[in-house]
């Protein structure tokens, strides 16, 4: 994960960071989001007011993404 003194430029969105992306999406009505990439889950921690945030390494401009709510 990004270190603490990162700041996001936009509330929500894929944010392009050295070493990957950071995500953040707002779903308050659900209990859990990931992001998947090639089949592949990566979690996000939910933030206590309804925002689900992560970190993807590796991931670089112009890869495909999708979210998953709630492991649907």
């Amino acid at each position: 994960m990004p270190s603490a003194k990162f700041s996001r430029r936009r509330p929500i969105g894929a944010e392009l960071i050295e070493g990957g992306v950071d995500f953040r999406v707002w779903a308050p009505d659900h209990r859990k989001v990931a992001v998947v990439i090639d089949n592949s889950d990566f979690p996000l921690q939910r933030e206590p007011d309804g925002h689900f945030r992560g970190f993807v390494p590796n991931a670089l401009a112009g890869t495909r993404y999708r979210f998953r709510l709630d492991e649907e």
